[in-house]
């Protein structure tokens, strides 16, 4: 009988904890609330997409910041193809998982390891015009580039000091403009590195001697910046690092243009984010910044002028003021 008793508690126990856990899980995956912003992309419908790491979950908006539906996940960061599916980078899992528009999974690939296809770390994800899939592998120091299917094609990047065009040490974010220009942050290095896709069947006297990485890839120019958090272009081939405590934009060349950090809430007071994680630059250009230390994303144009938000702490209502952030008056 005793046996019994105490095989009644412990399962009393394992159920009480079991509804703690659901329901702290609850709290965490609340539609439009988040307990960690990360990573950020935009579709072509304008749709911006929000990864929340601590909830494991991807959340999907409408332009107006509008919760549309949310989804699964242990992705670092998201790029979305012309088609719609949806490439995520899983950092821990050291793989690719390729969902539906609808969040459903398609494929996944990779695993951890240095050889062709494996990955240690994969932080970032950007698709081109073509549909190859290009992997920002961080901790292997290189770039991966995928057919759609997952299927390896090449990869580039050695780890490198500044001194080497192509080298990369570290390289945590990757965007592709309209032209099939390749932007990477290369984070151990504090620099931008611009890259150029080309058919070496015809144009080779393009990309020849020290500025050919790989067979249809050219390095073009680099340039120094102290960003560190997410890279993203806009229509017009302007580039916006991310910053831990603002947005920097240069020219395609690596000429800064602006910096911007600064926004204002409903009653008119102004604010500045101070912890930002990624940038994405969405339709009609503006410029998607998500700000983990007030759990919001911020929308400005692509002249760095503040335009509205979405989003706050999970279990705290939106309509409250931001928690945790710096007001500056």
């Amino acid at each position: 009988m005793r046996r019994l008793y105490l095989g009644l508690i412990g399962i009393v126990v394992v159920l009480a904890v079991y509804l703690v856990v659901l329901q702290l899980t609850s709290q965490y995956r609340a539609a439009g609330l988040f307990s960690f912003v990360g990573g950020l992309a935009t579709d072509q419908s304008g749709n911006i997409y929000v990864l929340d790491p601590k909830a494991k979950q991807i959340q999907k908006f409408d332009r107006n910041g509008d919760f549309i539906l949310g989804w699964d996940t242990e992705a670092t960061d998201v790029a979305i193809d012309s088609a719609g599916n949806i490439y995520a980078a899983e950092e821990t899992n050291h793989r690719v998982t390729k969902y539906s528009s609808s969040g459903a999974i398609i494929k996944q690939w990779g695993s951890r390891g240095s050889s062709s296809g494996q990955f240690e770390s994969p932080y970032d994800i950007a698709v081109d015009s073509d549909g190859v899939v290009f992997v920002a592998d961080a901790y292997n120091n290189r770039i991966q580039a995928f057919n759609n299917e997952g299927q390896y094609l090449f990869d580039w990047g050695s780890q490198g000091r500044i001194g080497g065009n192509g080298s990369l040490n570290t390289p945590t974010s990757i965007t592709i403009d309209s032209n099939d220009n390749i932007y990477v942050l290369d984070q151990g290095n504090a620099q931008v590195q611009k890259f150029t896709k080309t058919e070496p069947e015809t144009n080779m006297s393009d990309c020849s001697g020290t500025n050919e990485v790989v067979p249809g890839i050219c390095f073009v120019t680099k340039w120094s910046t102290s960003g560190t958090r997410g890279i993203a272009v806009d229509s017009q081939g302007d580039i916006y690092v991310a910053d831990r405590v603002k947005i920097k934009k240069f020219a395609s060349d690596g000429i800064l243009l602006k910096e911007f950090t600064e926004w204002h809430d409903e009653n008119g007071r102004r604010w500045e984010a101070i912890q930002i994680e990624d940038v994405a630059i969405g339709e009609g250009n503006y410029v998607y910044v998500a700000d983990n230390y007030c759990y919001t994303i911020l929308r400005f144009t692509n002249e760095g002028e503040y335009v509205s938000r979405f989003g706050s702490l999970r279990t705290v209502s939106i309509s409250t003021e931001p928690p945790a952030c710096a007001m500056i008056s």
